[in-house]
């Protein structure tokens, strides 16, 4: 009785609710409720039905009343499960539509030249500069190259074609083009593509080549630059001496931008005729610029001398330093660190000692950091003759020292640390233990170490001779040059580009002709990439003695020059392949 009971009651519960369910469909179609909301709610029960199928494969085991409640606990789940579906859809759809959409851009856009070299605008370039232009498509190569043209000063300049795949351009000269003129680049539009599209416009730049040139000058009597340095901006400080009637020898500097016109000079003089001269020259990272020398009083003999002047060259000081009584002091080169510091060698005079290697670190604010003398053990001349930093700012200084009449000069090389500590020394006699010296120096950011002058063979005079030490003062290799027949061959200077190669200046003896001024540059594994001898009008003693860079790799060396006027001052520019123009 009761289980037909419950039988009759389950088939009213399931009628009523199949009642519900017409009278929901009902309303449906007669426009009862928002269409939207309904909308959702036709999803959902789709989505419900697949579920309510599932789950009726369950539904055997007597839990009709649990069943529904599941049901209505999916029907949660499968809404949240749907939403996360339709957005992971939604976000494919996208991706898919803009990657369709770049391809289908890429194809119709026309090529255009991504990169030229020379870029517009650039100067100083060597008069052996080619010419590469990127596209940003494959390109046809025939008509690229026809729509290619090069004028300098209005003159078209003939070449040769290379390519690096059929994107890259490049155009190599077949002569070096004109030096000092503004070259134009062009690629017309008549340039296609490997599609046949042409090139979007019309393209054109313009790069000035480098202005070569040489300063011959004469001031006085006799003249000659004894050291260089170069500005950010390529003007190049010289500093030498000039004999000017009454006043003997006096001090000579001047600036030349890099078009070598004289932008400044100015002379100072000591007391009286005697012989004052400027010894080398520096420039800091502001432009201030420092000059170093030797200068004569009447109560101290001849003074160390050093004076800084700001960048528009209006003097902020000087300085000279003396030993005790009237005797020679003289400064002959000087260098700045990273930090501006300003490091000064020569040479004073001490009692019973005779001249002693002097070294001293001033901060840019020009106070003293420390100062180190060197005395050879036999109480003999010893000289510092430059001096240099490296990366870590650690000090390298050459000179001579005297080492006793069994050896005369030795060439000699330290290192001293930022705070003026000794690192390595090294002295080098030559084979005929006559006098030898170590001229010139340069460092490299690392601490490897090029220096340059002379030594003395046996049955032969003096022999230029350049070294490399590491840096831990170890040599790497020494290199000698012989001039013709038992003359003196002397390095006086010597200068790194920081890209591989090092230039050396000095003399060499040409028969007929006496000293001439001989110039070499090296790559950095010692081979010889240039190498010239410059003689004078007159038949007199030609010789360099300064060298340096500028920032774009352009060298510059000074010195003097034979003329029938006298000894003069001579300066010549380099482009990094060794081009001149006399």
């Amino acid at each position: 009785m009761s289980h037909n009971r419950m039988k009759y009651s389950a088939i009213m519960s399931l009628a009523l609710a199949l009642g519900a369910c017409n009278a929901f469909f009902t309303d449906f179609e007669e426009g009862d409720g928002s269409v939207d909301s309904d909308t959702d709610t036709d999803t959902d029960t789709d989505t419900d039905t697949d579920t309510d199928t599932d789950t009726d494969t369950d539904t055997d085991t007597d839990t009709d009343t649990d069943t529904d409640t599941d049901t209505d606990t999916d029907t949660d789940t499968d809404t949240d499960t749907d939403t996360d579906t339709d957005t992971d859809t939604d976000t494919d759809t996208d991706t898919d539509t803009d990657t369709d959409t770049d391809t289908d851009t890429d194809a119709d856009e026309p090529p255009t030249v991504l990169s030229v070299n020379p870029a517009d605008a650039d100067f100083e370039l060597p008069v052996s500069t080619t010419v590469a232009v990127e596209f940003s498509e494959l390109m046809n190569i025939a008509t690229v190259e026809a729509a290619f043209s090069l004028f300098c000063d209005g003159v078209s300049i003939a070449g040769a074609f290379s390519w690096t795949g059929a994107t890259t351009m490049t155009f190599t000269p077949a002569a070096d083009l004109p030096e000092s003129e503004t070259c134009s680049i062009g690629v017309a539009n008549t340039a296609l593509d490997a599609d046949g599209t042409a090139l979007v416009a019309d393209f054109s730049s313009a790069f000035d080549v480098v202005d070569l040139w040489t300063v011959i000058y004469n001031l006085s009597t006799d003249e000659q630059i004894a050291g260089l340095d170069v500005d950010a901006d390529g003007n190049v400080y010289a500093v030498g001496w000039s004999v000017v009637g009454a006043t003997g020898q006096d001090i000579w500097m001047a600036k030349y931008d890099r078009h070598g016109s004289l932008l400044w000079s100015n002379s100072v003089t000591g007391i009286g005729a005697n012989n004052d001269n400027g010894n080398d020259v520096a420039v800091d990272s502001a432009g201030n610029v420092y000059f170093v020398g030797a200068i004569y009083s009447a109560t101290t003999g001849y003074d160390i001398w050093i004076r800084k002047y700001t960048p528009a060259l209006a003097v902020e000081w000087t300085t000279t330093v003396s030993s005790v009584g009237a005797v020679a002091d003289r400064a002959y080169g000087v260098a700045v660190d990273s930090a501006d510091n300003v490091i000064v060698t020569g040479y004073v005079t001490i009692s019973g000692e005779a001249a002693n290697i002097w070294i001293r670190k001033y901060s840019a604010t020009m106070i003293v950091q420390w100062t180190q003398t060197v005395n050879g053990a036999s109480d003999g001349n010893d000289v510092g003759l430059a001096v240099a930093t490296d990366g870590s700012d650690n000090v390298y200084v050459a000179g001579n020292m005297y080492n006793g009449a069994a050896n005369l000069l030795d060439s000699w090389v330290r290192k001293y640390t930022s705070g003026g500590v000794e690192s390595w020394t090294d002295i080098y006699d030559g084979a005929a233990n006559d006098d030898d010296a170590a001229n010139g120096i340069a460092a490299k950011a690392s601490g490897e170490v090029y220096v340059c002058g002379y030594k003395h063979t046996i049955g032969a005079d003096a022999d230029m001779w350049v070294r490399r030490y590491d840096s831990a003062g170890s040599v790497v290799f020494t290199d000698y040059f012989s001039g013709a027949g038992a003359y003196a061959d002397v390095g006086h200077d010597i200068a790194f580009n920081g890209e591989g190669h090092y230039v050396v200046a000095g003399e060499t003896y040409v028969a007929g002709q006496g000293q001439n001024i001989w110039i070499n540059e090296f790559d950095e594994g010692d081979t010889s990439a240039a190498a010239w001898a410059i003689d004078g009008s007159s038949s007199g003693n030609d010789l360099a003695t300064a060298v340096a860079f500028d920032p774009l790799g352009n060298f510059y060396v000074g010195g003097t020059l034979n003329q029938a006027s006298g000894y003069d001052f001579w300066l010549r520019k380099f482009d990094p392949g060794g081009h001149y123009v006399e």
